[in-house]
């Protein structure tokens, strides 16, 4: 399994939505959040280790 360090920026309108379990669901892989800094309808980051995925190119985060 391959094990990669992830800055994800994203804006006010995903804030409140499930991101990380998301990725868990749709991608079939472990995250470990190691630092994030989220302000309600701000922009967000989080540092994350992603594991399981082979090419982080095939994660997509949309919008609803």
């Amino acid at each position: 399994m391959v094990k990669k360090s992830v800055l994800l920026h994203f804006g006010a309108s995903l804030v409140d939505k499930p991101i990380i379990s998301g990725l868990i669901r749709d991608y079939d892989v472990s995250v470990n959040i190691l630092h994030a800094r989220v302000t309600p309808e701000e922009a967000g980051t989080m540092f994350v280790h992603i594991e399981g995925v082979e090419d982080l190119s095939l994660i997509h985060i949309s919008e609803p």
